[in-house]
């Protein structure tokens, strides 16, 4: 998989340190010292691979002034059960929220902005936040602006006002962040806690007027665009791409508008992190910035999210604090670190919780990124929805960034997938193909990892 490659430092003492830096102990909140904001800054449906390159903003601030995690993944890919995810720090079949239907579904105790509201931090959230929960009061959140689409949409407000709002939303988003800032600044000793999700690059992807006709990259396949046999995967990826007319035009198509979309994300960020500094709270806010999941622009010959495939759960993923982040003997912070341990929306929610010495009153099941050994793997799942994705079975699997074991679950035979380290693009499944070297010795014991990753919860989850 392409990497968006930023020049690393070597480092002993990290806030988000190297897979293989030794990590100190967890610091014991000190009561004196002023508990960092948190920012969170979520696309919806921004892949990892061959976006980053029109936010040169964010990447100056985010990956340049922080940590890059090269294999930033979402255990479930799809915008509101992934969204649950990262509020709560559950996986799907913990939280509940399975498709973008059950936004309800989440138990709004059990979130960040619940337990950091109850801790004395002030909440705000500007755009969107679960599907159908959008037009009403979002519960442990102060102030609010809530909303979808790009232009001429229903804005839901802090009081219950209803809005119709023409400005692109994105911009809209961006105004609204500021104010949110100045609002926490009116009670200045409280630390704060901010969710900032545009709508960009959700399909229309409008770009902004001003960037309808910006010049993007050129297209530069990769082998997962340029497969053209697709007898190794099983049936549904063919009835997929059969059934929603997928083409490659459609997908170049696509990917000009979301990285044009993309552009005023990154003046959002660029203006957000002005003010975060015009207010001196830059160095003690610990952001992230990621997408809710990825997205496939004719990677075997798909168009879309919900898939078992690298491209829908990869995501871009960043992460910065400079007040909590070990410092050289020149006292300088160090930054433009890479970080190769696997990190998942489901650890944000952890994360969080250490930096700000909040313990929550639930079980969490991912790891702090601050203090956590690296994983071997991760669970990746997605239940079956007739009517959102007819031609795609249920199905979990066992990551790694080289390796993926999927298994299907509402297929007959119950097939599986394969793809082995020496196969990143995913273009081989090697299950049962005949070939003695390629079976997956351990596929009883890969049955079994995933039966237990299924029902996991807290510290048994990987």
């Amino acid at each position: 998989m392409k990497r968006y490659l930023i020049a690393g430092l070597a480092a002993s003492l990290l806030l988000l340190p190297l897979g293989n830096v030794v990590r100190a102990e967890p610091e014991v909140p000190d009561p004196l010292r002023k508990r960092p904001n948190i920012l969170i800054i979520m696309t919806d449906d921004q892949r990892a691979e061959g976006t980053m390159e029109v936010m040169p903003e964010t990447l100056r601030i985010m990956a340049e002034g922080g940590t890059t995690y090269p294999n930033g993944v979402v255990t479930t890919p799809l915008c509101c059960p992934s969204r649950a995810s990262i509020f709560s720090g559950q996986y799907v079949h913990n939280h509940g929220v399975a498709n973008n239907k059950e936004g309800y579904k989440l138990n709004q105790d059990h979130t960040i902005q619940a337990q950091l509201h109850a801790a004395g931090y002030k909440t705000a959230i500007a755009g969107k936040f679960l599907n159908g929960l959008n037009k009403r009061d979002p519960q442990h959140f102060d102030q609010w602006a809530l909303g979808s689409g790009y232009r001429n949409k229903e804005w839901y407000m802090t009081g219950g006002d209803l809005q119709t709002v023409s400005t692109y939303s994105t911009v809209f988003v961006k105004r609204k962040a500021a104010e949110f800032l100045d609002y926490f600044e009116q009670s200045d000793d409280a630390p704060w806690f901010m969710q900032v999700s545009p709508f960009a690059p959700h399909a229309p992807a409008t770009p902004q007027r001003k960037y309808r006709d910006a010049p993007v990259p050129a297209w530069a396949p990769t082998p997962a665009q340029e497969e053209t046999d697709l007898s190794d995967k099983y049936s549904w990826v063919e009835q997929s791409r059969d059934a929603y007319g997928y083409t490659l035009r459609r997908a170049k198509r696509l990917r000009r508008a979301q990285l044009r979309s993309l552009m005023s994300v990154d003046d959002l960020v660029e203006h957000t992190f002005a003010r975060l500094e015009a207010l001196g709270e830059a160095d003690n806010t610990l952001i992230f910035f990621l997408s809710d999941n990825g997205w496939t622009w004719f990677d075997h010959q798909l168009n879309g999210k919900r898939y078992p495939y690298d491209e829908a759960v990869r995501v871009p993923f960043y992460v910065r604090w400079p007040a909590g982040q070990g410092s050289t003997d020149s006292g300088q912070v160090d930054a433009g670190v890479v970080d190769h341990r696997i990190a998942a929306n489901i650890d944000i929610a952890p994360t969080i919780y250490e930096a700000a010495g909040v313990t929550p009153d639930y079980v969490v099941d991912g790891k702090s990124l601050r203090t956590s050994e690296p994983r071997a793997n991760i669970l990746m799942e997605d239940v079956y929805d007739p009517i959102e994705r007819p031609y795609v079975p249920q199905w979990s699997s066992v990551w790694t960034p080289d390796s993926t074991y999927i298994r299907y679950y509402e297929t007959d035979g119950r097939p599986r997938e394969f793809y082995e380290s020496d196969d990143p693009w995913q273009l081989e499944n090697v299950y049962k193909d005949g070939i003695p070297m390629n079976e997956p010795e351990d596929e009883a014991e890969r049955d079994a990892l995933l039966k237990a990753y299924g029902t996991c919860a807290g510290a048994t989850c990987p």
